[in-house]
């Protein structure tokens, strides 16, 4: 899982910096909800590796729909 929390970091950070060198604002990714990955580490199972997964693509999805 921990890994898979790294990778899901990295594609949030990834995706957020592309997001700004496309001229949208930080003020709107300060808006998104990263409850979701911020979380994951504490309330998914150690093997979870798919709910890391999910998490993080509901946040990317998040900063597509506030962005």
């Amino acid at each position: 899982k921990q890994a898979a929390l790294a990778e899901a970091v990295l594609a949030v950070h990834d995706r957020a910096q592309a997001l700004v060198s496309e001229g949208r604002p930080v003020t709107l990714l300060e808006q998104v909800d990263y409850t979701p990955l911020l979380r994951a580490g504490a309330e998914l199972a150690s093997d979870d590796a798919a709910g890391v997964a999910a998490c993080r693509d509901q946040v990317l999805a998040a900063m597509e729909h506030q962005a």
